[in-house]
């Protein structure tokens, strides 16, 4: 079964090289789990609002940057190898970060926000319908165009349209694997204390499960398009 392989090849290539992995996400996830702690109040009880407001804009952008970073990091050595990233995997923020913050953000305002202000007219936001079952159709258009990010990652640049155009043979299986994986890994999360431990272990655990999330995506680019794990020289960093 196609799911399961992938699945199944995906932790396995997370676990044969989890010290590149490991070393490569150590950096960013601590910049997320602080980022979240500063977000949620945790460590800026004691300043002014107006200050607050201000600390927590500056760690979500922060929070941003380190996501761009671990996800190209996961990508890279899924797709390349252990040898695709710097020791620590940070280098200095260039055309391919940008291009994936870019698209990212392309991602978000053409596509979820418009989505979730029309759900929010058709269903009232203390709706029992939950926020998750909302989002479902749209998931479908999101997994259909993300095969740009790996794309990226690796130098390939791939397109949106192009991305829509490889997935059409494969619309169900990116949608599970895409968009219907990610949220039930993520489900333990939502049973997760509401406190100091539990905000910090919660953020640890998004960045795993961010970590697992991504690597699937790669395993379903690299199922896309065929794609070897021989690459030239120009997708090193």
């Amino acid at each position: 079964m196609v799911v399961a392989d992938t699945i199944s090849n995906t932790l396995l290539i997370l676990s044969v090289r989890k010290r590149s992995v490991l070393q490569g996400v150590a950096f960013p996830s601590l910049i997320i789990v602080s980022s979240d702690l500063v977000i949620r109040g945790e460590l800026v009880g004691g300043l002014e609002e107006g200050v607050q407001l201000g600390v927590r804009f500056v760690a979500s952008i922060a929070s941003l940057i380190a996501f761009v970073y671990l996800a190209i990091i996961v990508h890279r050595v899924v797709l390349i190898g252990s040898n695709s990233i710097p020791s620590w995997g940070i280098r200095a923020w260039g055309k391919r970060e940008t291009s994936f913050f870019l698209h990212s953000i392309g991602v978000w305002f053409a596509i979820i926000v418009p989505w979730l202000f029309l759900t929010t007219l058709v269903v009232p936001l203390d709706s029992k319908i939950p926020m998750n079952l909302r989002f479902l159709p749209v998931l479908l258009i999101i997994a259909r165009l993300s095969l740009v990010f790996p794309s990226i990652a690796i130098n390939q640049k791939l397109s949106f349209r192009e991305s829509w155009r490889l997935t059409k043979e494969h619309k169900f299986l990116v949608l599970f694997l895409v968009g219907v994986m990610p949220l039930l890994i993520n489900l333990p999360a939502h049973f997760i204390p509401e406190t100091l431990i539990g905000t910090i272990f919660g953020s640890i655990f998004g960045c795993a499960t961010t970590v697992v999330t991504v690597a699937l995506l790669s395993k379903t680019f690299e199922l896309c398009i065929g794609q070897s794990n021989s690459l030239n020289s120009s997708q090193l960093p």
